[in-house]
């Protein structure tokens, strides 16, 4: 009887370090992927470029007022290197030289961003396609910006001399039919 329990034994034994094995293989798997040995250095840049000194990287989050806590928040974001980041008011609590890095780092990424931003110069400084959800339409403009806004006056010009134009020629239209509706020779015209 000693033996068979034993033997039950040092099989679940044996599943055990085979389940430890794998998960442990996985994690290995997951840290190379992630290239955790250069995690801490990349946090530390992050860090220090939205403006943490070295004695604040040792602090806890909780200690900072709300306007730091929003820098913890997009160095968590920045850190993650999703495929498609998406930034509201991120220049908001920043400092000028939190802004530049900022906008050097967002220029250096090679991924979609999403920006609702009221800071001209950044979105200029950032953005290379723009675009504007009105009237549950999408339109998209090429450039900063500045050439946004330009582009769409433009267009809205176009547009209102276009309508403008279209008004014209019913008024003309009108008027033939008002002028010449009562004319028998001229009713099929009309």
């Amino acid at each position: 009887m000693e033996q068979l329990t034993t033997s039950k034994d040092n099989s679940k034994d044996k599943k055990a370090k085979s389940k430890t094995a794998i998960r442990i293989s996985e994690i290995s798997e997951r840290l190379v992927a992630i290239d955790a040995n250069s995690a801490e250095k990349k946090a530390i840049e992050i860090l220090t470029g939205i403006g943490f000194t070295q004695e604040d990287l040792q602090r806890a989050s909780k200690e900072f007022s709300g306007g730091w806590r929003m820098r913890i928040a997009i160095a968590k974001v920045i850190f993650c290197e999703p495929e498609i980041l998406m930034l509201d008011e991120p220049t908001n609590h920043l400092d000028l030289p939190a802004l530049i890095w900022l906008e050097n780092y967002v220029q250096g990424l090679d991924i979609t961003i999403i920006v609702v931003s009221h800071a001209r110069d950044f979105l200029n400084a950032i953005c290379d396609e723009i675009i504007h959800f009105q009237g549950q339409k999408l339109t998209y403009y090429n450039g900063n910006f500045d050439q946004y806004e330009k582009t769409r006056a433009e267009r809205a010009k176009n547009q209102t001399k276009q309508r403008q134009g279209q008004l014209d020629k019913v008024e003309h239209i009108q008027k033939f039919i008002d002028k010449f509706r009562a004319n028998a020779k001229r009713a099929t015209m009309v």
